[in-house]
């Protein structure tokens, strides 16, 4: 029997629909446009990088599909075919941190990265070949410039 799935709240659920008006630090921020072979998010602040190992051990870059300034998903294998969602969030106004969700379509292991492109600082979140990953992480990055 599978166990059955429930919703838990965040412990600042409240906060975070109260904060919902309050300004984001991160919006303003003034930076280069990514490059041509950088993919960004939320303002160009954030660069996503994901890369992938199968089962037979070949590896590959993932290839992003942007959905808003804040989210995209990815594809492995064919293109048009979605292996990976990703969203990155300005929690800024909750605990001036950066908040990053994602979640794999398939057992396939990866490794994404998010770097922050004023501050240099990355965090990377792995999944080994033959595990379903999905995963948020609200304490993933400062939201404070330098």
């Amino acid at each position: 029997m599978r166990p059955r799935l429930t919703r838990q709240a965040l412990p600042f659920d409240a906060e975070v629909r109260e904060a919902g008006a309050r300004r984001s630090t991160v919006a303003p921020l003034s930076i280069a446009p990514c490059s041509n072979d950088e993919f960004c998010l939320l303002g160009d602040r954030f660069r996503v990088d994901v890369t992938w190992r199968d089962f037979e051990d070949a590896t590959g870059t993932a290839v992003p599909n942007r959905l808003s300034d804040h989210s995209a998903w990815f594809w492995f294998f064919e293109a048009g075919n979605p292996e990976m969602l990703v969203k990155i969030v300005d929690g800024s106004s909750v605990n001036d941190r950066i908040w990053v969700f994602y979640g794999a379509l398939s057992n396939v292991g990866f490794d994404l990265r998010i770097t922050d492109r004023i501050s240099g600082k990355s965090v990377v979140y792995t999944n080994p070949v033959g595990s379903f990953a999905a995963d948020g992480d609200v304490d993933a990055l400062p939201a404070a410039t330098l």
